[in-house]
């Protein structure tokens, strides 16, 4: 990461029928879904945006691929959240509505 840039993480989910992006940039936080040719463009200016920091995933991420053993502090419970996350989201563009996650 050049020194004059601040941290950054994106989250891209494509399908048949559209995609969701959720940019995590600081100062610019985005979440925009694309449904058939329409850009749908939601308001990241709520409770939360603009105070996501980035430093601990850069850092974890960097100390993996020199191969250090990472103390996530994370278990299945997680990993099966995110998926539920994941699965609302692609029934919410699926049915065009908001999906209530199971």
């Amino acid at each position: 990461m050049p020194k004059n840039k601040d941290e950054h993480i994106a989250l891209k989910i494509h399908g048949t029928k559209g995609a969701l992006f959720l940019d995590i940039e600081p100062n610019r936080e985005r979440l925009t879904v694309k449904i058939d040719g329409d850009n749908i463009e939601y308001d990241m200016k709520g409770e939360g945006a603009l105070t996501y920091s980035t430093n601990p995933a850069i850092d974890a991420l960097v100390s993996a691929c020199n191969g250090n053993i990472l103390d996530h502090r994370s278990d299945e419970t997680n990993g099966y959240k995110s998926v539920q996350v994941l699965d609302a989201m692609y029934r919410s563009m699926k049915s065009q509505k908001v999906e209530d996650i199971i």
